[in-house]
């Protein structure tokens, strides 16, 4: 039983890194742009050891609303190494839904994405190798 969930654990992660679409390109194409910073760095609730794991952004929109909240995107790892609280970032933002942004980083998109994809993949294999 458990080549078949690595063999569909694996071709799952392998697909979503090719099928899945993000918001990213549609917020730096019609989302506002603004600076923000990095507010705070946090550790996952889960997370036993306090490590800081959670990087939080805070900028103002055109309406002059405060937006404080975790950096949530797809295929893209943020660690608190990567950021030192106050530092300047490139933000966009959907004006009808400000919670909806994109933090225009270092990483790239791609990576993230062969990533995902070698992971699966590998997966898969390890599953097919035991089935064989």
């Amino acid at each position: 039983m458990t080549p078949y969930i690595l063999i569909i654990a694996g071709l799952i992660g392998a697909l979503l890194s090719i099928f899945k679409t993000t918001k990213n390109k549609i917020l730096i194409q019609s989302g506002q742009k603004t600076e923000g910073i990095i507010f705070d760095q946090r550790a996952s609730s889960f997370d036993n050891n306090n490590t800081n794991d959670k990087v939080v952004v805070r900028f103002v929109t055109d309406k002059q609303e405060w937006i404080t909240k975790e950096i949530d995107q797809d295929f893209a790892v943020f660690f608190t190494g990567q950021y030192k609280k106050g530092d300047r970032i490139t933000i966009f933002y959907d004006r009808n839904n400000p919670n909806n942004f994109y933090v225009a980083n270092k990483q790239s998109e791609t990576i993230g994405r062969v990533f995902l994809f070698v992971v699966g993949v590998t997966i898969a294999a390890v599953g097919l190798y035991q089935v064989f």
